[in-house]
């Protein structure tokens, strides 16, 4: 009997500790996967509009307002597409969830003043996966070395959480 529990074990412990585990490349592919599902299936969904007010700090200074997208199905927030603009620079920021989780961001940041102007756009790419970061996108250019600093996952979840704030009032 004891035998026979120790044979199990062994043919059963490898399936159950190698079996389950997907690789970072497995996880980010389903992801990516995931992403397309919606937005081949968001062109059926209705998407909603929410949009901040223009706050003027002073007479030259002026934050010019924000606007997200985003999709709802069956009260899960799906698909999020944010657009800040401020005195010197434009942000969007594409949000997925599945089941209400944040699976994937997408930072773009367009400079519309000073030395970073004519440059091509900032971007980064966060993957998560259950609820932690999986992966992310780095930027090779040296001129953004201090952008890729302060944007990581941190800025990200707060900013997911501060835009499903501003779409739930």
């Amino acid at each position: 009997m004891n035998r026979t529990i120790i044979l199990a074990f062994l043919l059963i412990f490898p399936i159950l500790s190698i079996g389950q585990n997907k690789t970072d490349a497995e996880n980010i592919s389903e992801i990516d996967s995931y992403l397309k599902l919606i937005d081949s299936t968001a062109t059926n969904e209705n998407e909603s509009l929410a949009e901040g007010p223009i706050i003027y700090n002073n007479i030259f200074k002026k934050n010019k307002g924000w606007e997200a997208y985003y999709l709802v199905k069956n009260n899960f927030l799906l698909r999020v597409r944010y657009s800040d603009t401020d005195t010197n620079l434009n942000k969007d920021i594409n949000l997925y969830f599945k089941n209400n989780e944040l699976v994937f961001a997408e930072l773009i940041i367009t400079y519309t003043k000073g030395k970073k102007k004519n440059m091509q756009p900032f971007k980064k790419r966060y993957y998560f996966f259950p609820g932690r970061l999986q992966w992310e996108t780095k930027n090779q250019n040296e001129d953004y070395e201090p952008e890729e600093y302060f944007y990581n996952s941190v800025y990200i979840s707060n900013e997911a959480k501060k835009i499903r704030k501003l779409i739930n009032k």
